[in-house]
């Protein structure tokens, strides 16, 4: 504003007042951009870029105004070198800035080159053209700035409207600025070109300070925020308008070349150049969004569907199957001692595991069906057929037989079995999220019965809560101490006596009652609770039996430990401290595992088991004959007694050929426990039948409701007390 007062003042141009009150503006604009590069919200590049480049317009200028007025006309071309190196560097200036703003992409860059090119190569060979034939007929100096600097002009311009259009069309106060700066420049810039093509440009007029204002509006951009701004979609009808000017200029000068200016077909080129780029980059995106797009969908492990597509494709089975048109099922399949392959030999064993199982697996996939892997250890079948139950129960037959084969795994033969449940839909639900829950309800009802198959049913559900729900409810109950410990009597078949109390915990739900540990700790293993309900057992049993022992009731306790607990680097510690704070002593305690453990790491479980051994800690082997036995570990280990597992008891009195080899098996674990100079604990007797049976067979202990029911702290106390006061002569 002062430029033009004093330019109204002054009647014309003046020597010092264009030489230093206008450049000083100038500069005093390159300083104000300068100053806010420190800004927390900018880009100092990009603000010192734009500083630069407003400087070296400045010194540009100050060359023209000197030499102008002292008639050095051949001097003030070279004022023509800072005004074009000014674009370079404005270009990084306004980019970098924009860039944080806009999140401005490489292919919006051509957009804006596109839009721009095209634009000038119209205007060149229409609207420019009058003004090119008096251009072209002074210097070839004049000529190059006279294209060069409209282009370039259009050029900013068209960047800075494609960071808007990729801000969403939301104008940021910096990016405003910008805008507002470059229009400046642009239209300064074409009145310019007209004057000088008309010969009637006079330096030093209002016209000057066109300039003036864009470099304000420069300086003055770096100091205002830019908005958080989300990608749009891009709009292709701008660059379209400007390929097809572009195409339409080149092909019109091919078939008539006097139609247009040669200087015209120059941004007519540049155009298509920058759109076979642009298309280019156009497919490379395209590959990578699809390539991400498969990414997303696949599991990266196993090659396998994920989660997302699983839902997404039961999602869409469930609405053709709603119809009734069609039939299908969900299955969740779930491996048996993963954990304890994982935890013993590693992330990379486990991981080449998972690998293998997918293959086979997916090997026994039919059409139309779906594998995929859901997490963890769990993997998710959907299938499609019209007889749906039959073809159900045969693929997972097929499946759980195509994991019996031993993987070889970092030089181990490992053997894992699978835990299949099923939903049929629409007889299960007419809802994804509900057939997923009932077949992983029926799942869970598979492991923990050893079924390896289970179909969901309704009775399923009243003892299987929502599992989300439940894994919420279980990690607060262990905060309020709802789970507590029952205590099951073992009592010798020889002399009545009572030879230690097994731990059983228990869960005091308070809306479902009182849950037996096949309805939580199988989730409690999956959501990494299992061994601090382990740790909690063994506080609260050896607590308990040190009370009775001070009331006069001796024993010993029985606690059952995983895979997982045993091979763990603290495990001996955390028994040491539990003895430690309960005063009982080590030969007192009971460590209950199953045959399995030995062969997740037999290594690390010897050597655990054989340091237990030194405390005076015992071992028993529970559930014996039903794990894949290797009795060369009897031998080596030091293991106490056996527990012959109750699915033989019950089948002693079964009719026939079942009963009689019930019974034969029976005999032989007692006998090889004899042998070995072991004693034998008989689990599950709930009846005098089977107790005398056993007896017979020469079992040395008995465990199970006829001998005693699993029974609270307190219960247990007294039972303990009044057998003691029957059996003691």
């Amino acid at each position: 504003m002062l430029h033009l007062a004093g330019r109204l003042v002054l009647h014309g141009p003046n020597f010092w007042w264009d030489l230093i009150f206008y450049n000083a503006v100038v500069f005093g604009a390159g300083v104000f951009a300068w100053l806010g590069s420190d800004r927390a919200d900018v880009d100092r590049l990009g603000a010192r870029a734009l500083s630069l480049a407003i400087f070296i317009w400045g010194i540009g200028s100050s060359i023209a105004t000197w030499s102008i007025f002292r008639g050095f006309e051949r001097v003030s071309t070279y004022g023509d070198i800072g005004y074009v190196l000014y674009y370079p560097l404005a270009l990084l200036g306004i980019a970098r800035l924009l860039r944080r703003a806009s999140r401005l992409k490489f292919s919006e860059i051509l957009d804006a080159l596109i839009v721009g090119l095209g634009v000038g190569a119209v205007g060149a060979a229409l609207a420019l053209r009058p003004l090119m034939s008096s251009i072209f007929a002074s210097s070839t100096s004049l000529t190059f700035t006279g294209l060069l600097y409209p282009i370039a002009d259009l050029v900013l311009f068209a960047y800075v409207a494609a960071a808007i259009k990729a801000s969403g069309r939301h104008l940021s106060p910096r990016t405003a600025w910008l805008a507002s700066g470059m229009v400046l420049f642009a239209i300064t810039d074409g009145l310019f070109l007209y004057q000088s093509s008309m010969s009637s440009y006079t330096f030093g007029t209002w016209l000057d300070s066109g300039w003036l204002l864009g470099f304000a509006a420069l300086g003055e951009s770096v100091w205002h925020p830019s908005a958080e701004i989300e990608e749009v979609s891009e709009s292709s009808i701008a660059q379209g308008l400007a390929l097809a000017s572009g195409m339409a200029i080149l092909t019109a000068s091919a078939i008539w070349p006097a139609l247009f200016p040669t200087y015209a077909l120059i941004p007519a080129s540049a155009t298509l150049v920058a759109a076979f780029i642009r298309m280019g980059l156009s497919l490379r995106e395209a590959r990578r969004l699809s390539e991400e797009e498969l990414l997303a969908r696949t599991d990266e492990l196993t090659g396998l569907a994920n989660r997302r597509l699983f839902v997404a494709d039961l999602s869409s089975a469930v609405t053709l199957w709603s119809s009734g048109k069609s039939f299908g099922a969900v299955m969740i399949i779930d491996l048996d001692g993963f954990k304890e392959v994982n935890d013993s030999l590693g992330h990379l064993a486990g991981d080449a595991l998972l690998r293998g199982v997918a293959g086979r697996l997916n090997a026994k996939m039919p059409r139309d069906s779906l594998l995929a892997r859901l997490g963890g250890d769990e993997f998710g079948v959907i299938m499609r057929s019209p007889r749906i139950v039959e073809d159900s129960d045969e693929l997972a037959r097929q499946l759980r037989e195509s994991l019996l084969t031993p993987f070889q795994v970092s030089g181990v033969k490992i053997r894992v079995d699978a835990s299949i449940g099923i939903a049929y839909a629409p007889h299960h639900g007419e809802d994804a999220s509900i057939l997923l829950r009932r077949a992983d309800i029926a799942m869970y009802r598979a492991k923990r019965g050893h079924l390896g198959v289970s179909v969901w049913d309704e009775s399923a559900d009243e003892i299987s809560p929502d599992r989300a729900g439940l894994a919420e409810e279980l990690s607060q109950g262990m905060r309020r101490s709802e789970l507590v410990l029952y205590y099951q009597p073992i009592v010798s078949l020889i002399d009545d006596r009572v030879e230690a109390v097994e731990a059983l915990m228990r869960w005091q739900h308070p809306r479902l009652g009182i849950l037996n540990p096949e309805h939580f700790l199988p989730l409690a293993e999956r959501i990494g609770l299992l061994h601090d309900i382990t740790i909690s057992a063994l506080t609260q049993g050896l607590q308990a039996i040190s009370g009775w022992s001070q009331a006069g009731v001796d024993t010993s306790i029985a606690v059952n430990i995983s895979a997982r607990d045993l091979i763990r680097i603290d495990f001996l510690d955390s028994i040491e401290a539990a003895l430690e704070s309960s005063g009982v002593d080590a030969s007192s305690l009971i460590l209950e595992i199953t045959e399995d453990v030995l062969l997740v790491d037999p290594g690390a479980a010897t050597r655990v088991i054989n340091q237990l051994a030194k405390m005076r800690v015992r071992i028993a082997i529970d559930d014996f004959g039903t794990g894949f036995s290797s009795l060369s570990y009897l031998q080596q280990l030091p293991v106490h007694p056996l527990k012959l597992d109750r699915s033989f008891v019950a089948h002693l009195f079964d009719a026939g050929n079942a009963g009689v080899r019930a019974s034969a098996v029976a005999k032989a674990v007692i006998d090889l426990a004899k042998s070995l100079g072991l004693a034998c604990i008989a689990e599950g007797v709930e009846g005098e039948m089977a107790l005398l049976q056993l007896r017979e067979l020469g079992c040395t202990s008995a465990q199970g409701r006829f001998v005693a029911p699993p029974m609270a702290a307190l219960e247990c106390r007294e039972w303990l007390s009044a057998h003691q006061a029957i059996t003691t002569p």
